[in-house]
């Protein structure tokens, strides 16, 4: 994968456009885009990162954020503008102390 891509792929999603969905989101990372064994297309893996401590496994919902959207509709959406086939999007889910609060992939 194209790393000038994956990096312009990046400033897409820690654009505006998802912060004002999201505004509890600090930051978005690319960690990795590999090719999907099975399909044609892309599985990538994000690290989100949040900017507001009150968020936790369990209030996310109440507090309208729910990272399985964030990845599967818009990330996903997002992708086509660049011309990438995301197959599936895995993430990790940081609270604004770095630790971790939940995990999907």
């Amino acid at each position: 994968m194209d790393k000038g891509i994956i990096k312009g792929f990046e400033k897409l999603i820690n654009s505006d456009m998802v912060k004002n969905i999201y505004p509890m989101i600090d930051h978005i990372d690319i960690i990795s885009v590999e090719e999907h064994p099975l399909y044609v297309g892309y599985i990538m893996f994000i690290k989100i990162y949040l900017n507001d401590p009150s968020i936790n496994k369990d209030n996310m919902d109440e507090l309208n954020f729910d990272p399985h959207y964030l990845a599967d509709y818009h990330i996903k959406r997002y992708s086509k503008y660049l011309g990438l086939d995301l197959v599936n999007v895995t993430f990790a889910v940081y609270g604004p102390d770095n630790n971790l609060i939940t995990y999907w992939g």
